[in-house]
């Protein structure tokens, strides 16, 4: 079984006329690679192809798509909602209690319009950690830093000030030795295998520091393809316990608590 725990659906902001598009496309490549379930983070996107601010329209659009696509195939994946950590804290908190704690989504995704280290998302934080939300945060050690984009640093930070929140940082290859290192004594957060071309030494890496137990096979799809994601953990040679907990269970386990 494989579960990814990173998939972005590129949706048209404003053409809800895509949708039925983008979850075919979705589906079929799911299913050439032999992707069971995948945790489906849409973006919206504008006539330019940049990707739209999140304002609360644009993440009722997002909403719209993953209600549809959990609605039509409920066995076929999880869903995260991408939150602006900009809008006030009474609107971040109605959403999430009525997409996560009240609705089908499974948690959300910190793109990089705040540095999580900040201290104006510590109220944000805290009531995550306070509903056991878990959360998705991009993180890229890089020269071309996108404004506010979030370092492994400050995943370490956010983790030191939050240990009972459940974070997944993203990008292994873009987080790079650096970053494993940035969170290693952080127990509540894991990493996903995701990020940029495959590079031998780096999954090994994050297995014989973090554990198998805090290493999560993602794609960020379409970025990156399926199948050659897929060999990132394929190319490694490691007991079949270890490539299950990988592939699946360390996913159903940040998304679900460990519930099918």
């Amino acid at each position: 079984m494989i579960v990814d725990v990173h998939v972005h659906p590129m949706l048209r902001f404003g053409n809800a006329a895509c949708f039925d598009e983008e979850e075919a496309k979705l589906l079929d490549c799911m299913d050439r690679a032999g992707i069971e379930k995948s945790n489906a983070i849409p973006i919206a996107t504008n006539e330019r192809g940049f990707t739209a601010y999140t304002n609360t329209d644009v993440i009722e659009y997002m909403a719209s798509f993953l209600y549809k696509i959990l609605e039509r195939n409920p066995r076929r994946f999880y869903s995260m909602i991408w939150l602006n950590p900009y809008l006030p804290m009474d609107v971040l908190s109605d959403f999430i209690r009525r997409y996560v704690l009240n609705g089908p989504f499974n948690g959300i995704k910190i793109l990089y319009e705040m540095k999580v280290s900040d201290r104006k998302f510590e109220p944000l934080a805290a009531f995550m950690e306070k509903y056991d939300v878990p959360v998705l945060i991009h993180a890229w050690y890089n020269n071309f830093q996108a404004y506010a984009e979030c370092e492994p640093c400050d995943i370490a930070c956010l983790a030191g000030k939050f240990p009972g929140l459940r974070i997944l940082m993203a990008h292994l290859r873009g987080s790079r030795f650096r970053g494993v290192q940035d969170i290693k004594k952080h127990k509540n957060v894991s990493i996903d295998t995701c990020g940029s071309e495959s590079e031998d030494g780096y999954l090994a890496y994050a297995l014989k520091e973090l554990g198998p137990e805090r290493v999560v096979y993602g794609s960020d799809y379409p970025g990156r393809d399926f199948s050659a994601s897929i060999g990132r953990i394929e190319s490694l040679d490691m007991p079949d316990e270890v490539r299950e907990k990988i592939f699946s269970q360390n996913a159903i386990n940040f998304l679900t608590g460990g519930r099918l």
